[in-house]
């Protein structure tokens, strides 16, 4: 009953979803904290690139010096902005308590969640959290929803399908 809705169904912004489930994100990438960082040593970097020019250099030598040292450090500043401000949520696992179903979403290539993939839990024989992923089994021992995420979040999922029951 796994029906794959890829490019049939809207985009869904994280207020509307919140609305109307309970739904964990996979977790995988950089926290609040890592984020924080990640943009301050991004914008140190930064600060230093161009900060290397306000001092004046004595022969051509140490300006050739200063213009690798700066453009290392502006490659160093774009990665870190990078880090900091890329979407690291690519999978959803939600549970819909209303309809008693599970749903898979990805972030497509535009940062929007879509719709990937609905099991009823009716249909699902075992959830449990295995290899870095939490795995759907129907009733006939096939695996039929497998969304990789860390076993916080998959046991926060656990626990809300647990409590609807």
């Amino acid at each position: 009953m796994s029906q794959s809705t890829a490019n049939a169904n809207p985009p869904m912004d994280g207020a509307e979803l919140e609305h109307r489930q309970a739904s964990v994100s996979s977790g995988f990438g950089a926290d609040a904290l890592m984020r924080g960082v990640s943009f301050c040593l991004g914008l140190a970097f930064f600060v230093t690139s161009v900060g290397l020019w306000a001092f004046t250099a004595p022969d051509a030598s140490v300006m050739l010096i200063k213009l690798g040292a700066s453009i290392m450090f502006l490659g160093g500043a774009a990665i870190f902005l990078m880090v900091a401000i890329a979407p690291h949520d690519f999978h959803r696992l939600e549970y819909d308590r209303s309809v008693g179903e599970l749903r898979m979403l990805e972030r497509d290539a535009h940062g929007q969640f879509r719709l990937q993939a609905t099991q009823r839990l009716s249909d699902l024989d075992k959830l449990r959290f295995e290899g870095g992923a939490l795995r759907a089994w129907n009733a006939d021992g096939d695996v039929v929803m497998s969304v990789p995420m860390r076993a916080r979040h998959a046991k926060a999922v656990l626990n809300a399908v647990l409590t609807a029951r």
